[in-house]
């Protein structure tokens, strides 16, 4: 029992133990199982996770990727923005940051496919300097990079490019093609020292830039750059500054630290520098590496990798260009900078309204244009700065007419005609001032005009000088009167008394010192500069322009003299040599200038530290004609015209003689022969008296056309002309039928019909006289039985004026003719016939008409007279003596001559001393070629400079005048300016 038991136990037991086994098997399997389904989850969730994070991953690199091109794209447009910035006005842009090269980064170590590309930018233009390290050809090929960027993103011509080279290395030499048209956009200097063109002369040119960029920003902006933009136009001008090496023996310590000053501010007013450290390894011991590579972005080519300091990080690669790339960028921009031209500042925008409502009491003032933002004033005539004159100066087409019109009408908006009074004067073209004076078109003229001297010469320019001078003698016994010594003062005690200030403006003065006679020049200067310095107290001021004033011989010992009168200097571009003559020893600003209407500004006699540069405002001619208009119309009647002087246009017959009969100076009391207008300031036309008395007539004697006149010039005969007008006036001033005329024609036919000869004489037979016609051959008929006329000639009989065309041509004078008696001239002092005319006005080759004796008063008188110097009374008198007789006698029988001689020879083989009459001939009129006569002491004297002008003739009478005069003659009037004559005269008469 117990064995089975035991048995059945232990089989029970191992049954048990086989059930716990399978148990513990089942068990051991399920935890298997689970583990093994625990395995397969987590390595499923691994594997999920892994692909998950690897996902992530790709997405990242990919958002990392385009993150990075993202911000090399927004590099790159901003580097773009920042080297080509969008503005308004394409006239500020400038090289402010200049692309240089471009910094790289290993693609793969951001595990990106492809390298990362940036690009270098540093600052330049108005922000910073750039230092370059080494001496090889990539560090050469790297400044000229430098210097090509600014360039290329600068508007052309508002950067310069100077270098320092000591090494002689030009590094400038690709660039020289921008000088062509300005030297001044590129130089280059060799020495260290000295005045001028040198380095102390660039670092000084440096320093008053910066000075004077910071007195016109006046604390507006703090860099050139900003205030450009501010002002919305060019202001200054930007300037690149190449040193070359700086380390250089001839570079001392004391220059060392100027340039160290100057680098560290100069950026701000426009000047950048571009500094060469050729080795580092021989820089003097007072020179530190790292001070100059801290004053800008500087780049180290030393080493087969560049580096630069502002990052370590990245390798960098530098832009170069070759000698042969710049002189083709260069090319592009002297394309540009040719037809480039600075914005306009209009005139009516700088020009205050005042309305005439100012005082020049205690000064003028007027605005030239534009200084910055400021308007640009310049005040003449006060007494605390006591800068009373001006002296302009500009190369041809730079606006220096421009100029002075802005002056002009600058002024005259201001003040009124009662406060300020202008006399002008061009001597070159008369183009400027032609429009302020009245014309056949508009009556109007600048109000404020006092004298106009279109086209002037030297003799105007004395006319005006004397008559400055006898204002100044005039307002002098004026101011003693009330014990004042200057015109504020007098103004201040009497202020209700009319006493305007005076502009006298004399554009291209140069040409009064320059008359081509020494003692006339020198003259002229004396008188300039006295009348100059004694003016300013009185109120009358002087502004003196031309393109040169370097050249002038008359002011050889005295500029200094009559500039010191002028502390106002204005000077528009122009070579170096014209700046420093207008501004001083090495002041070259105008030079420096680069577009049209640009001026620099100096009020203190040219030194160096008072130029501004300024943008002259644009006139338009419109705009001044309105002006001009509504101040005429405000004022016409009550001030007069001006006195206008054109040199070049013929006087004005027609326009004289009415206007001296509208003033009943024509036919008064005493009778004149009118020859034209005096070359001075004044109004009354040149006459020459007519009276009893010995010697009242006139000779005119030399060519009327100059000898290098073309044939088409040949209808302005001034000794045709001259004729002319005295047979008019005389016609015009002698009631009809109270004189007579005598014409001897002996002009060849192309002059009579070029000067329309037989259309004045119809002229002067309309006007109410008797005209006798003496044709070339029967000249000497007539002169042969000229005794008579003096025989018969009586006292109540009408004048008799012989007027003679060319006298020379007449014939043989030595030898009576033989006429029969039938054709002897008729010599009645008293003719009426009224086929006088008809008679004696054929052709210049038909012989005389035949008159019946009986009819003929001096048939029956016996016409031998005495001639003056007859030989012998047995012997007849020739045709010469009795004219001579004719001569010396005529006048004091009321019979006057006027004689135009076509050649000076035929008038001296006549009139030789010794052997013709003296004295008979008390007015005369030299044409050309006339030299010789002219310095004869019968006329002027040796001094005399004459031997004929264009529209010109040299005038003497003795009788009033002590000198002779140059005049302007009245020149052949053609038919329809004839009949006008003849309209004008009978006005009134009927």
């Amino acid at each position: 029992m117990a064995a089975v038991t035991l048995a059945t136990l232990r089989d029970r037991i191992a049954r048990q133990c086989e059930e716990l086994k399978q148990v513990h098997a089942q068990y051991l399997g399920a935890i298997d199982t689970r583990d093994a389904q625990m395995t397969f989850t987590q390595e499923a969730r691994i594997r999920k996770a892994k692909a998950d994070a690897k996902k992530q991953l790709m997405v990242a690199k990919i958002r990392a990727s385009d993150a990075i091109t993202a911000a090399v794209a927004d590099a790159s447009s901003r580097a773009k923005t920042l080297i080509s910035p969008k503005l308004d006005n394409s006239a500020l842009r400038v090289a402010e940051y200049v692309q240089l090269g471009r910094f790289l980064i290993d693609g793969r170590k951001a595990d990106i496919n492809d390298d990362i590309n940036m690009p270098l930018i540093a600052p330049l233009l108005g922000h910073g300097n750039i230092v370059v390290i080494g001496n090889n050809a990539s560090a050469d090929g790297f400044v000229r990079a430098i210097i090509a960027k600014a360039l290329q993103n600068t508007e052309p011509n508002q950067l310069q490019l100077i270098a320092y080279d000591p090494l002689l290395q030009n590094p400038l030499a690709p660039f020289s093609a921008l000088a062509e048209e300005d030297q001044n956009m590129v130089r280059t200097v060799q020495a260290s020292n000295g005045l001028g063109n040198s380095f102390d002369g660039i670092l000084d040119e440096c320093r008053e830039t910066v000075q004077r960029v910071g007195n016109i920003m006046m604390g507006v902006e703090s860099t050139l750059v900003n205030y450009r933009k501010k002002v919305g136009m060019p202001v200054e001008q930007y300037t690149l500054v190449t040193l070359c090496d700086i380390a250089n023996k001839d570079i001392r310590e004391e220059d060392y630290r100027r340039i160290m000053t100057l680098v560290s501010e100069a950026p701000r007013y426009g000047i950048s520098f571009i500094i060469r450290v050729l080795d580092p390894r021989n820089l003097p011991e007072w020179c530190s590496l790292d001070e100059i590579k801290s004053i800008g972005t500087s780049f180290d080519l030393t080493k087969h990798t560049p580096t630069w300091n502002v990052s370590d990080t990245f390798p960098i690669e530098l832009e170069k260009m070759s000698a042969a790339d710049a002189l083709k960028a260069v090319a592009e921009i002297a394309e540009k900078a040719h037809s480039l031209k600075l914005p306009i500042v209009d005139f009516n925008e700088v020009q205050p309204r005042h309305d005439w409502g100012m005082s020049t009491a205690k000064g003028i003032t007027f605005v030239l244009g534009r200084e910055g933002i400021a308007n640009a004033e310049i005040t003449i005539g006060d007494e605390r700065s006591q800068k009373h004159n001006i002296l302009v100066t500009g190369a041809v087409g730079q606006g220096k007419s421009n100029l002075l019109k802005v002056m002009i009408y600058s002024m005259c908006s201001r003040y009124s005609p009662d406060e300020l009074e202008l006399y002008l004067l061009d001597f070159k073209d008369g183009v400027t001032l032609a429009p302020m004076a009245p014309s056949v078109n508009s009556p109007a003229f600048l109000p404020h005009a006092r004298i106009l001297g279109l086209q002037a010469d030297q003799n105007f320019g004395f006319a005006v000088l004397d008559y400055m001078r006898k204002e100044i003698e005039r307002r002098s016994r004026l101011f003693k009167q009330y014990d004042v010594d200057n015109i504020a003062k007098y103004r201040a005690k009497c202020p209700n008394e009319k006493l305007p200030r005076i502009v006298v403006i004399i554009d291209e003065f140069q040409m009064l010192l320059n008359g081509g006679n020494d003692i006339l020049d020198q003259d002229a200067a004396k008188k300039l500069e006295e009348d100059v310095r004694l003016g300013r107290a009185y109120g009358i001021h002087v502004i003196l322009a031309s393109q040169t004033i370097s050249g002038i011989q008359a002011l050889a010992t005295s500029a200094q003299g009559l500039f010191a009168q002028f502390p106002i200097r204005i000077g528009l571009k122009n070579s170096p040599a014209e700046a420093q003559a207008t501004f001083g020893q090495n002041n070259l600003a105008a030079s420096r200038l680069h577009y049209r209407g640009q001026a620099i500004v100096n009020l203190d006699y040219g030194a160096p530290d008072s130029n501004r540069t300024i943008m002259v405002a644009m006139a338009k001619d419109d705009q001044l004609a309105n002006l001009q208009q509504q101040w005429y119309e405000r004022i016409k009647s009550t001030v007069n015209e001006p006195m206008v002087f054109d040199g070049t246009r013929p006087a004005n017959l027609v326009r004289d003689l009415a206007e001296l009969k509208r003033k009943r100076i024509l036919e008064g009391p005493v009778t004149r022969a009118y020859l034209g207008r005096p070359v001075a300031v004044d109004p009354r036309p040149v006459s020459f008296k007519i009276d009893d008395g010995m010697g009242r007539n006139i000779a005119i004697i030399g060519g009327g056309v100059s000898p290098n006149a073309l044939d088409e010039d040949q209808d302005n005969n001034l000794g045709i002309g001259l004729v002319e007008s005295m047979g008019l006036s005389l016609a015009a001033s002698t009631p009809a039928g109270k004189a007579r005329f005598v014409v001897i024609d002996c002009l060849i036919d192309r002059d009579r019909e070029a000067n329309h000869v037989d259309a004045w004489l119809q002229t002067m037979k309309a006007l109410g006289h008797d005209v006798e016609l003496v044709k070339r051959r029967a000249a000497i008929d007539w002169i042969d039985k000229s005794d008579q006329l003096l025989s018969l000639h009586q006292e109540t009989d009408p004048p008799v004026y012989v007027l003679v065309f060319a006298l020379e041509r007449c014939g043989n004078l030595d030898q009576a003719p033989v006429v029969p008696a039938a054709a002897a001239p008729s010599m009645s002092s008293g003719s009426t016939d009224s086929n006088a005319w008809n008679s004696t006005t054929n052709s210049a080759d038909e012989d005389w008409g035949t008159k019946d004796d009986s009819n003929d008063a001096w048939g029956s008188l016996d016409l031998s007279v005495t001639s003056w110097n007859s030989p012998s009374s047995d012997s007849p008198a020739t045709p010469k003596e009795k004219l001579f007789r004719l001569f010396s006698a005529g006048s004091m029988e009321n019979i006057h001559m006027f004689i135009w001689w076509s050649s000076f020879s035929g008038y001296t083989s006549l009139m030789q001393p010794g052997l013709a009459p003296q004295g008979v001939f008390d007015g005369k009129v030299l044409l050309f070629g006339t030299s010789e006569l002219a310095k004869d002491t019968s006329f002027d004297g040796p001094m005399t400079s004459w031997n004929g002008e264009d529209n010109r003739a040299e005038f003497k009478d003795v009788e009033s005048m002590t000198a002779s005069v140059k005049i302007i003659p009245y020149q052949p009037l053609n038919p329809q300016q004839l009949q006008e004559l003849v309209k004008e005269m009978r006005h009134g008469n009927e």
